[in-house]
């Protein structure tokens, strides 16, 4: 399956003041997953190399084609790494290959929804690494009170949420 992200996840695994755990990459791709990083989110996400990220080894996407122009101009409000991961996944869905694309940014997200996307958040995918037994309890729960307590981008109430539902387990 093809993992068409933005920048938001690869700094929140790199960014010290965030996860700061490269190994959740390693794990992610050992889900089967294949990176694709868009050209966009490559450059925002170099200043991350002297944490480790070698964005070399993994796919940069194609640049623009003229029919991906639009989206340019239909969704100005959003940053160019999420309109290149928006028309790389429609790129995607219109040649019928299995993708996945991991976009944070509210607008965004409902952006690809309105566009048939299949979308995916950092939340979703760290949920997703711990059902499928690469995250235990505890590294999942540790994950989510970093991400809580750091400047990521997504509603601490999502990350609460996920967090009330361990301390009814516990």
């Amino acid at each position: 399956m093809k993992f068409i992200t933005d920048a938001t996840l690869l700094i929140a695994i790199y960014d010290e003041r965030e996860l700061g755990d490269p190994e959740i990459l390693e794990k992610i791709l050992s889900m089967g997953y294949e990176l694709i990083i868009p050209t966009a989110v490559g450059k925002e996400v170099r200043k991350y190399q002297d944490h480790g990220l070698d964005i070399s080894q993994f796919k940069i996407s194609i640049p623009f084609k003229k029919e991906w122009f639009p989206l340019q101009t239909s969704y100005y409000q959003l940053g160019e790494g999420e309109i290149e991961v928006i028309a790389y996944g429609l790129y995607m869905k219109n040649i019928d290959v299995d993708y996945l694309c991991l976009l944070d940014e509210k607008k965004a997200r409902n952006i690809a929804t309105n566009l048939g996307l299949k979308i995916v958040s950092t939340l979703g995918i760290m949920n997703k690494l711990f059902l499928a037994g690469l995250l235990t309890k505890e590294e999942y729960k540790l994950c989510l009170k970093k991400l809580k307590t750091s400047k990521f981008r997504v509603p601490s109430k999502a990350i609460r949420e996920r967090l009330d539902a361990f301390s009814t387990d516990d």
